[in-house]
Order: C-alpha cells, then structure tokens, then sequence
C-alpha cells in the first residue's frame, strides 16, 4: 500500500510538459485525423463553422490549443463535455425511431 502511495505522488507531481511530451503521437494523430478529414470533404478550417468539445479529451489543454490554433477561438464550443455524446445519440436514435 505504501509503495502504491509513493507511486501515486510521483505521477501526480509530473509536470503538464512532461505529459505533453508522452501524449505527443496522440497529438500528431489527431491534428493528422482533422487534416484528412478536411481533404477528404473537400473544405478548409475557414469552412468550419462551429467546433464542440467533448468528452474527456476536451479538457486536456494541448488538444483544445489544437483546434484553436486551427479554427480561431471565435468558432470554439465547449459544452457538457461527459454526457454531450449520449444526449447526441439519444436524440439521433430519436429521430431515426420517429422516421420509420
């Protein structure tokens, strides 16, 4: 229990740079992911007219400073970032029940 202890603290302590640097190939694939997903469609961040954040993710610095950089803060949506997805699908799923 004590040795588990001491663990928690180490990684607790680490610096917001030195988890950057472990999350660093995650970042390259998101921003990698936004770029094919840009070409692909055929737009450009200036197309874009809204960005919402979700999730857990959303609240880690390094990935929102992504998509400011990116899209511009004007274009920035934070919202409930835990249960965003669900309500989404729940009224997607809503409104697939209500076509048939």
């Amino acid at each position: 229990m004590q040795r588990d202890l001491i663990q928690l603290r180490h990684y607790a302590s680490n610096k917001r740079s030195e988890f950057e640097t472990w999350i660093a190939s995650d970042l390259n694939k998101i921003s990698e992911a936004v770029e094919t997903a840009l070409a692909k469609s055929g737009q450009t961040a200036d197309d874009i007219d809204a960005v919402f954040m979700t999730e857990g993710t959303s609240y880690v610095p390094a990935v929102r400073a992504l998509f400011l950089k990116r899209c511009g803060k004007d274009k920035m949506r934070v919202g409930d970032a835990f249960h965003s997805v669900a309500a989404g699908l729940a009224l997607y799923a809503l409104d697939e029940t209500r076509k048939r």
